[in-house]
């Protein structure tokens, strides 16, 4: 199969819906959730989703790289690839990807994460957000608390991959707002994701410990308990966001 760069929001098959991807063979490079099929009506979110993907194929030869336009891809003239006639998404893609390219996908949409950012990305693809819900009340509270705070506009995907096995995303809050979700439903989401992740939990880490030998990290390095962010992480990018199941993202688009 040829390298596939997909610049038109997806409707259907077994990434989420409005995806955004890469995929170099079966496996999904990089992916985005843009929240809407009309690209148009998140623009800038759209528009730089398109360059973290951009970044990504940089190394990949023009003519190895078969494109799925959308009608405002085409319009960005920097874009250096072709319409591809009669181009169809295959029915075997899998949403998995090694924790590199889980890392690479952060840092063409960021910058470059610090060893806090990547130890807690790691954390989170293990655990997911159970840790967060040791009180719900507390939680619900401080979830609408930030929610109020936060704009309804974003150049944000409305959703990151963050585990290599393609199951859990970071939904940011920004783009959920934009887009008309209650904070309730995001919550809701969570309480139903956080549960689950924990489900297998020492196969879970085995795999993710093969993973992440491949992409470099010391095993024993794995946290075991929530960090956070960097200061410079959250100064560049002001994150905010919850994380819940892949499953779980149609329902709250709906």
């Amino acid at each position: 199969m040829a390298f596939l760069l997909w610049l038109d929001p997806t409707s259907g098959g077994r990434l989420p819906p409005t995806s955004m991807f890469y995929a170099p063979k079966r496996g999904v490079a990089s992916i985005y959730v843009l929240g809407t099929s009309d690209p148009d009506k998140r623009n800038p979110a759209y528009k730089r989703i398109v360059e973290a993907l951009l970044r990504r194929v940089a190394k990949v030869k023009p003519d190895q790289i078969r494109v799925e336009h959308s009608s405002l891809s085409r319009k960005i003239v920097d874009i250096p690839f072709s319409i591809y006639p009669g181009l169809r998404m295959p029915k075997d893609l899998l949403p998995v990807a090694g924790f590199a390219d889980i890392l690479a996908d952060q840092s063409a949409l960021y910058g470059e994460a610090e060893q806090d950012d990547e130890f807690k990305l790691i954390f989170q693809a293990l655990y997911g957000a159970e840790h967060m819900l040791a009180d719900e009340e507390k939680a619900l509270q401080d979830l609408i608390a930030e929610w109020d705070k936060l704009s309804e506009s974003s150049d944000e995907p409305f959703a990151e991959r963050i585990s290599p096995f393609g199951d859990l995303y970071r939904v940011n809050l920004r783009p959920a707002k934009e887009l008309g979700i209650k904070p309730e439903s995001i919550f809701k989401a969570v309480k139903r994701s956080a549960f689950s992740a924990s489900e297998g939990l020492d196969t879970r880490k085995e795999k993710l410990k093969a993973l992440l030998r491949t992409a470099g990290f010391n095993t024993e390095d794995i946290p075991d308990k929530p960090l956070r962010h960097s200061q410079s992480y959250k100064q560049q990018n002001n994150p905010a966001y919850r994380l819940v199941k892949a499953e779980e993202i149609s329902g709250l688009l709906d």
